[in-house]
């Protein structure tokens, strides 16, 4: 079997993909993903077993809300950096192969986006000193990738 990145049609294998650099990228900023892969009841016991004593209690009670609702959960990864004083992270990747605009959320998690967040959603989690960062993955020819972030 051969596999054809740059002409891949399953866009959810592309966004794994696409992940998974955003993940070495946050690394390389000294910004640690954490919770690659949890969802349900497993999430819920990883933000009280694990983050207890990193996060801040309103904060992981705003993470277990999101994570019940399951609406409104739209972003990829949480992510802490640092150690002793963390600063929590809400991060959202975007993939796009070349010919393909990158994703531009224009302030927002907009329209592409699994689950659209509007700007009071967006300010509920500033409020709660979590930083909203936005990484996008664009795959160009031979195995290389260009990535960017910016933070909302």
């Amino acid at each position: 079997m051969l596999i054809d990145l740059l002409k891949e049609k399953d866009t959810s294998f592309i966004g794994i993909i696409g992940e998974d650099i955003a993940w070495k990228y946050l690394r390389d900023q000294r910004i640690v993903p954490i919770n690659k892969f949890l969802f349900g009841d497993e999430f819920l016991r990883f933000l009280r077993d694990r983050l207890k004593g990193r996060l801040k209690e309103k904060q992981i009670q705003y993470l277990e809300s999101l994570a019940r609702e399951g609406s409104r959960w739209s972003f990829d990864f949480i992510a802490l950096k640092g150690y002793e004083k963390s600063e929590p992270y809400l991060i959202e990747v975007k993939t796009s192969r070349p010919g393909k605009s990158k994703h531009s959320l224009k302030g927002n998690w907009s329209r592409r986006s699994r689950k659209g967040w509007t700007k009071k959603d967006i300010e509920e989690a500033k409020s709660l000193h979590f930083k909203l960062l936005l990484v996008n993955v664009q795959f160009l020819d031979n195995w290389k990738f260009e990535v960017t972030s910016r933070e909302l």
